[in-house]
């Protein structure tokens, strides 16, 4: 199966799941409770999730990221509905995640008096975008342009790396340590090859300014390699945004 069809197979995907949601009734995404009327969630849940989306933060991460924000913590209501988005597919908590995200891009954004950017998903291994059927960064990373566009924010998803294939069939990284962590991605990480540039039609990414987005953020490892490959293609990273960074002593599933 070639990767560049996974987003054929994540809309077919979020078909199948909004069919079940029709069909069966659908339980909070964060406690199962059956009373789900707030987007996939229950009342209590939706507003404890809405609450610490508001915690925009900078986190204390294992390595150091310049510009680094995150919109929550990675705990409690709104740890269970991104692991709920990720591993289950539940689409229906992507446009509060997204919104959470937005907010932190938004952030960097207006830190250099900008109203534009170019905003780079952390990519996902082959593996794991087959396994869920879409790339988690990337679809927030979309829903989240989206919803910048209505705040007069002119950014561009560009979902231009990739993960090694040679990379992308070890085991996860919540099983390593630190320095574990990083020796395994770095170098794992490569420009994507566009199709286009048979024809002529080559993607450069000389003198982007990018923002480099992801779900949640553990040590910032992954980041940290996204941001070597596209300063290594000449792009310029103005920060690091996410949805939820994970405290320093804990840790936490990432791919």
């Amino acid at each position: 199966m070639n990767h560049r069809f996974d987003p054929l197979i994540a809309t077919a995907r979020e078909s199948a799941y909004r069919l079940r949601d029709v069909v069966l009734p659908t339980p909070c995404a964060s406690c199962q409770k059956p009373d789900a009327r707030y987007e996939g969630r229950c009342q209590r849940c939706d507003f404890l999730v809405r609450q610490s989306l508001l915690n925009l933060h900078l986190p204390f991460l294992r390595y150091e990221l310049e510009n680094a924000v995150a919109a929550g913590v990675y705990e409690h209501e709104l740890a269970r509905c991104i692991l709920a988005f990720k591993n289950e597919g539940r689409y229906d908590q992507r446009t509060l995640l997204a919104t959470g995200l937005a907010r932190a891009i938004q952030a960097i954004v207006d830190s250099y008096g900008k109203q534009q950017a170019v905003l780079v998903p952390v990519p996902s291994s082959v593996r794991n975008t087959r396994r869920r059927g879409f790339s988690p960064a990337l679809e927030l990373t979309s829903a989240a342009r989206r919803q910048l566009a209505l705040e007069g924010i002119e950014t561009v998803c560009a979902d231009v790396l990739e993960v090694s294939r040679t990379r992308s069939g070890s085991s996860g990284q919540k099983e390593l340590g630190v320095h574990q962590r990083y020796a395994r991605l770095h170098g794992a990480m490569r420009k994507r090859w566009n199709p286009g540039e048979l024809l002529g039609f080559e993607t450069t990414l000389e003198g982007a300014e990018c923002i480099i987005c992801d779900d949640v953020v553990t040590t910032g490892a992954s980041m940290l390699e996204t941001a070597r490959v596209l300063e290594d293609e000449g792009a310029r990273v103005l920060g690091f945004a996410s949805v939820a960074a994970v405290a320093r002593q804990k840790s936490a599933e990432s791919d």
